[in-house]
């Protein structure tokens, strides 16, 4: 399938939001509320340079042409008595009202350059008092029938699907308050896998009293939501010369094949209404779960080395279950017989181990993983060397999150 592929005026003394209409505040064109990203670094990254993006010339967390979902939450202040509304601190108090899921698209109007672009159909406006506040939070990337439930829902081919906070047999159009859960199905096929990222909050933002993530912009910064799996290095330990071995293939078994991902706020706002969020996965399900994967070589090209990359739901491994959470060797033997006559005989090598052997517990979110393996004729050795994993477009864009014209 293709992928990525009224206006109500808000009277001054309107006392309540209906959750589901689309409440537009009619302004000038000045006034129309835009996005932008900032493209997250690591913790390493030099004083001052923590973030890229916002100059309408650098890189984003977007690739051109690609699409981000936004809820927006209006909440109305009281402008007589200078009360000014607010996120409440009771989730399910708060009402995507103003936005549902709708896109945003990065768009670069000449080389080097981008612009943040959603349907004029669609265009919200802000208030022009003081008092009434706008809250946003988006996700990557775009799920155009998010709403659909179900075990196979693939909405898109991007594996998202929006739940209702508190019944998973409902997709979150049906009750649109707090933030929806997302469940998110994990493609088998490397190549067509997505790097899944939800933002941080922008709380009560409001461009009349200059209270804004951006400067002008409400900006969003993404965060990974899923892990990254690299198997970087393979040695054979075999016991003579006379041994060789190939056709080497790798599996990961019964690990989640998908899970629910729900976002909560864990900060206050910073002063400029930031608010950082905890994702918290669960709901896995790893029934007869299979996941091919491929030596990541360094020196391959791009494509081989996105080939190689499993993105794979965060998860603590499941040590009691021997079908749970177990790597997989297959390999072809050639081995002379041992009367040394020049001889071959083949078999077939098949070894499998507890991921939780190399010493890890389990794939946390927003983390690399680059495994280092062993295999002998009779066990698999591994270690695992853990990476943060860097929120910046270039990372974003050496995994494939580009949709379009994705076919099934």
């Amino acid at each position: 399938m293709t992928v990525m592929k009224k206006i109500l005026i808000i009277a001054g003394l309107l006392a309540a939001i209906i959750s589901c209409s689309k409440v537009t505040i009619v302004e000038e064109a000045d006034d129309l509320v835009g996005f932008d990203t900032f493209a997250l670094r690591t913790a390493s990254s030099k004083a001052g340079d923590s973030y890229i993006g916002g100059s309408k010339t650098a890189t984003t967390n977007i690739p051109v042409d690609s699409k981000f979902g936004v809820f927006a939450y209006l909440h109305k202040g009281n402008s007589s008595t200078g009360t000014v509304g607010e996120w409440s601190s009771t989730v399910n108090e708060n009402r995507s009202n103003l936005m549902l899921n709708y896109w945003v698209q990065r768009q670069e109007p000449t080389p080097g350059t981008y612009t943040y672009y959603y349907p004029r159909s669609e265009w919200r406006y802000w208030p022009k008092n003081t008092t009434d506040r706008i809250s946003f939070f988006a996700y990557y990337p775009y799920a155009a029938n998010a709403f659909e439930v179900g075990e196979d829902a693939e909405s898109d081919g991007t594996g998202i699907t929006l739940q209702d906070p508190e019944d998973d047999h409902y997709g979150y159009a049906h009750n649109p308050v707090g933030f929806p859960k997302f469940k998110f199905v994990v493609n088998t096929d490397a190549s067509r896998q997505v790097d899944f990222m939800i933002s941080d909050m922008c709380l009560n933002q409001s461009k009349k009293a200059d209270y804004l993530t951006g400067e002008g912009d409400v900006k969003f910064t993404f965060h990974h939501m899923l892990s990254q799996i690299r198997i970087k290095k393979i040695d054979f330990v075999l016991d003579n010369d006379a041994v060789q071995i190939d056709s080497v293939q790798f599996k990961f078994l019964g690990v989640p094949v998908s899970g629910i991902c729900t976002p909560s706020i864990i900060s206050s706002p910073d002063g400029r209404g930031n608010a950082a969020m905890a994702f918290n996965w669960s709901g896995f399900n790893s029934n007869n779960s299979e996941f091919n994967t491929t030596f990541y070589d360094e020196s391959g090209t791009d494509a081989e080395k996105r080939a190689a990359v499993m993105l794979m739901i965060p998860h603590q491994f499941d040590v009691d279950d021997p079908n749970k959470d177990v790597v997989e060797v297959t390999f072809r033997v050639n081995r002379e017989d041992y009367l040394g006559n020049g001889e071959y005989y083949t078999y077939k090598g098949h070894l499998r181990t507890s991921l939780s052997a190399g010493g890890l517990t389990g794939w946390e979110r927003n983390k690399i993983y680059n495994y280092s393996i062993t295999v002998t004729l009779n066990a698999i050795k591994f270690s695992v060397e853990t990476e943060d994993w860097p929120e910046a477009s270039t990372d974003v864009n050496t995994i494939k999150v580009d949709l379009e014209n994705l076919d099934d």
